[in-house]
């Protein structure tokens, strides 16, 4: 254990020789306004054989301090980890895998949250089809700033034997996911090296097992209108650059790079027109009509600037 993380006592709903059946990684850093609606969804749950693996990530806020009042008053199994610095979210999944005893693991953030019956529904789906290396599901997008929630777009989602279409891209819903400890034990933790590192395990383990699908939106993924992950460019950058670097063997990811690519155009093509925008979009030139909708509108845009400039 490193100098970075407090340790907590156990608390044990059953007797110390009974593992739970799942373990629930939990995670959180400044999510104080979210974070009792979705740690209560958890210990709510109609399932109930699982233990709490919760850690928080050097929160400025108090967030850790209502989470862990949440836990110890649950009955359940819980463990909690403090940070005195932060680490990225990898490095902080593999601290909590370790102590992970359950024979399956599942993963909540503290602004995401779930439907009372998630575990219920999804283990019995799994341990009904056991096969499957993980397993994910649909779900609601929840916009905390306005109320609104947005069901997810399921059409491209897949089951079976779907690394190929992974390769191209990444359209896995991660909220929810509930995943064998054994394919942990089979294929190693999560990659620290990888800012994207949800999209790397699932590649990972496509290339090795079948993966399972049950679309009923049961989970609920916290954000806000505009703010995500998805829109720090420089992030995503690094984090999709570092895939297709670690998959270039695989032809299937060049999908990958002239999708991403083309939403990068679309990006810099509705930004304010600047010389260095329109290098970008002559460099990434493909021959699509996507792209040639981008470059109308980037010269539509040049047009309207230099009238206002006049």
């Amino acid at each position: 254990m490193d100098d970075h993380v407090a340790f907590n006592e156990k608390i044990f709903y059953k007797t110390m020789n009974t593992k739970p059946l799942l373990s629930v990684i939990c995670v959180s850093m400044n999510h104080e306004p979210f974070i009792e609606r979705s740690f209560l969804s958890l210990i709510n749950q109609t399932f109930r054989d699982f233990e709490i693996l919760y850690i928080d990530n050097n929160s400025s806020d108090k967030s850790f301090d209502i989470a862990d009042q949440i836990f110890k008053n649950s009955g359940l199994a819980y463990q909690h980890f403090r940070r005195e610095k932060n680490y990225l979210l990898s490095p902080n999944l593999n601290l909590l895998l370790q102590q992970a005893t359950g024979e399956y693991v599942a993963f909540l953030s503290g602004d995401d949250f779930l439907e009372l019956t998630n575990f219920e529904e999804k283990m019995n789906y799994y341990l009904a089809n056991p096969q499957f290396g993980m397993l994910y599901g649909g779900g609601y997008k929840y916009y905390y700033d306005t109320g609104k929630t947005v069901l997810m777009d399921n059409a491209l989602w897949k089951s079976g034997w779907i690394f190929k279409d992974l390769l191209s891209l990444n359209f896995i819903n991660s909220i929810g996911v509930i995943i064998k400890k054994s394919t942990f034990d089979d294929i190693g933790f999560f990659d620290e090296n990888s800012k994207l590192e949800d999209w790397d395990m699932w590649l990972r383990i496509a290339q090795k097992y079948p993966i399972g699908l049950l679309e009923k939106p049961l989970v609920y993924y916290g954000r806000s209108t505009g703010t995500n992950t998805s829109a720090n460019t420089p992030y995503m950058d690094e984090g999709v650059a570092y895939i297709f670097n670690k998959y270039a063997q695989y032809k299937d990811i060049n999908k990958a790079k002239r999708r991403y690519m083309l939403f990068r155009v679309y990006e810099v093509a509705s930004e304010k027109p600047t010389l260095k925008n329109f290098k970008f979009i002559v460099k990434n030139c493909q021959f699509n009509i996507v792209y040639f909708k981008q470059v109308f509108k980037f010269f539509l845009g040049l047009v309207g600037f230099k009238k206002q400039a006049d």
